[in-house]
């Protein structure tokens, strides 16, 4: 699925969620003018600035898990163009589950889709965030494993340009995988590029697998 497609999916299911008609909160929480915004103003219209402000303490502190389900279409929609920290939308969604807060089968599956949507994109655009993401397990809580991570990772066609990312900047490869496979990749990558930039990484990366004494967690 295009990650387009998994944020269209993901207002779909959380269409069914209730706009709040007030968020509680301290006054240091938000301003009256932020408050305003968030309850007034078109979902899709929200912008970056006011929906940090209303991450920070979002469910703790600042309204409850419903609000939260209904801002988290825009929270992720955002996530993805501007900044959003990724990491404190997972936190509450793991606190959700913790407190066992409600969540239709359908908004699990958009917030799966979601994820391994965004995982396959980012591994075009900035694999070397991608890596950080597969190895703080910050994807566990929209219901991704880490197997499944793999193999999107396995399917991709950046494979081997990540795989040497892995290798020569974290010093990690993921420890399921055999290292003659891997040196397969990279070597299979080396021949058919043109980029002698990504030439020298992926011949590199075949070194410091070949070198590898033992296999190394992502």
């Amino acid at each position: 699925m295009k990650l387009h497609d998994a944020i269209e999916q993901l207002y779909v299911a959380f269409f069914t969620v209730n706009r709040p008609k007030r968020i509680i909160c301290e006054s240091y929480g938000l301003s009256e003018g932020e408050l305003k915004q968030l309850l007034t103003y078109p979902l899709r219209e929200l912008r970056s600035p006011i929906l940090c402000s209303y991450l920070f303490d979002a469910v703790y502190n600042v309204g409850v898990w419903d609000d939260f389900r209904f801002f988290l279409p825009r929270l992720l929609e955002t996530f993805t163009i501007e900044e959003i920290d990724l990491s404190s939308i997972a936190e509450r969604i793991k606190y959700g589950q913790d407190k066992r807060f409600p969540l239709s089968q359908s908004q699990k599956t958009a917030l799966k889709d979601f994820a391994k949507s965004y995982w396959d994109d980012i591994l075009y655009k900035e694999p070397m965030y991608g890596l950080m993401i597969l190895s703080l397990g910050t994807l566990g809580p929209f219901g991704v494993q880490r197997d499944e991570l793999l193999y999107i990772w396995r399917n991709h066609p950046n494979r081997a340009l990540i795989l040497a990312f892995a290798a020569q900047y974290n010093n990690t490869v993921p420890p399921e995988w055999d290292r003659t496979e891997l040196v397969g990749w990279l070597e299979e990558a080396f021949f058919t590029t043109t980029n002698e930039e990504v030439a020298t990484l992926l011949s590199n990366a075949v070194i410091y697998l070949e070198a590898a004494e033992s296999k190394f967690d992502a």
